[in-house]
């Protein structure tokens, strides 16, 4: 008789088996590749987002840095908060004893040394000079002021005459500063730079602008820069100086993005020195 072949195979019972095996293997390598990859994800979303508000930080700090000393100031319009500055083009030193055409404070002047030689470079069209230039609150002795005298600033117009390689300002017609200055500093100014947070468009915008007595009041000079987006909340706050440090410029920002119906959300606090002494 001849024998009977038995076929080779697996029964119903081991496909399965191998089949609750493999969905098992699977799993546990889709959670180790998953997992590293939203890892990854979430540290490139909060980069991206300390990336946005550090921009933002630099460039705040590099303009309050570089401002005229006692000209930071803040304030609100509505729900928009602002804070400006004044640019400083050149800073030189005058002489209030000895010899040569000295600076006079108190009296009609029309022009003064300066100890160091004026160097190749220095804009003075249309800019305005500033001596002993006091904090906004002081209204008649602020550069800012634009409505009646102030005793810091040249008034609009008059003709501020620096020649590189001499050591001589002219200024003409004359003028009257009033207040003195501990340093014995004259500044070049320029315009007003003007931060603009708006948390409901969340952006921060940096403009140029005119002076004028109020915060966020001057004529913007050419187009605003958009300095950071996805801005949620902002703060600026000046604490005065004291007898141990200057005045500080504390920045603060929260920039929040929506990721996936999720909201990522970073926030980022600076303090800023800023110059007082004039």
């Amino acid at each position: 008789m001849p024998r009977r072949r038995h076929s080779a195979g697996f029964t119903l019972i081991e496909m399965i088996v191998a089949m609750v095996v493999a969905a098992i293997i699977v799993g546990f390598a889709s959670m180790m590749v998953t997992t590293p990859i939203q890892s990854y994800l979430a540290q490139s979303r909060r980069a991206a987002l300390s990336d946005s508000a550090e921009t933002a930080m630099r460039a705040l700090t590099s303009d309050i840095r570089r401002a005229l000393p006692n000209s930071v100031r803040t304030g609100m319009n509505g729900t928009v908060r602002v804070l400006e500055l004044i640019d400083v083009q050149y800073i030189t030193q005058f002489r209030i004893a000895g010899t040569g055409d000295l600076m006079t404070i108190g009296s009609a002047d029309n022009g003064f040394d300066t100890l160091n030689l004026v160097p190749v470079g220095v804009p003075t069209n249309g800019l305005r000079l500033v001596v002993g230039n006091r904090r906004d609150s002081d209204a008649a002795n602020s550069a800012y002021r634009t409505n009646g005298a102030s005793g810091v600033i040249t008034p609009a117009g008059t003709n501020v005459d620096i020649n590189a390689g001499l050591n001589h300002v002219n200024i003409n017609p004359m003028f009257n500063f009033t207040q003195g200055s501990p340093n014995r500093r004259a500044y070049i100014i320029g315009n007003v730079t003007r931060y603009r947070c708006d948390p409901n468009t969340g952006e921060l915008r940096r403009v140029r602008a005119q002076l004028n007595d109020n915060i966020d009041a001057g004529a913007t000079i050419g187009p605003s820069e958009l300095i950071a987006s996805d801005i949620s909340a902002c703060s600026f706050q000046i604490t005065d100086s004291t007898a141990n440090h200057g005045g500080i410029v504390v920045v603060e920002l929260m920039v929040t993005r929506n990721v996936d119906g999720n909201a990522e959300n970073l926030r980022m606090l600076r303090q800023i020195p800023v110059e007082n002494a004039t």
